[in-house]
């Protein structure tokens, strides 16, 4: 039987994870914010978080076999449209502890990076606007979905379409492509 996945009042959910602004945690249901202070009592209790973490990864699926914690960091994740990986720990609060991943080469970029902060944030409406023209051209596609979280696939799409991001100050991110040897804002 199919059912609807659980709504939360800030993150991102992918497939069991719920991805959050570390700033937007307290918005977060009891258990979840709970879980989190766990875990990031743990993390910090480890002492060598190289440059900090600014996105956790909350496990929300039914079973608790991989109720690991994740921490992430994003480079520029106010400035870029899709900022890039740049760090990820995992916290098992019952088992191993912490462990690093550091990505070499290319890397994971983040989407719809307006659903990990409340609506309280002062770009996340230009960072909806940049999501809704990606969706416009077809970005998020079927075929595409499962692939757009890596920078090199990202890359392709975005020079296949003639995709470019200009800078603005309310959006952060236009969106914008060549047509006939014209750059046209979408």
């Amino acid at each position: 039987m199919w059912r609807r996945k659980k709504k939360y009042p800030v993150g991102k959910r992918v497939y069991n994870e719920l991805y959050v602004h570390k700033d937007y945690i307290y918005m977060l249901p009891e258990v979840l914010l709970a879980t989190a202070k766990e875990a990031t009592t743990v993390l910090e209790s480890v002492g060598h978080i190289r440059g900090g973490w600014n996105v956790i990864v909350l496990y929300v699926g039914k079973s608790m076999f991989s109720a690991n914690t994740g921490f992430r960091l994003y480079s520029n994740f106010d400035d870029d449209p899709h900022p890039r990986m740049v760090m990820s720990y995992r916290v098992d609060p019952e088992g191993d502890g912490v462990k690093m991943y550091r990505p070499v080469g290319a890397s994971y970029i983040l989407h719809r990076k307006e659903l990990l902060v409340g609506e309280d944030h002062p770009w996340r409406e230009g960072w909806a606007l940049t999501t809704k023209q990606e969706e416009k051209l077809g970005m998020f596609d079927k075929e595409h979905i499962h692939r757009v979280g890596r920078e090199s696939y990202w890359n392709a799409l975005m020079e296949i379409k003639g995709v470019k991001y200009g800078k603005n100050s309310l959006t952060k991110g236009s969106l914008y492509y060549v047509e006939s040897g014209k750059i046209v804002e979408v």
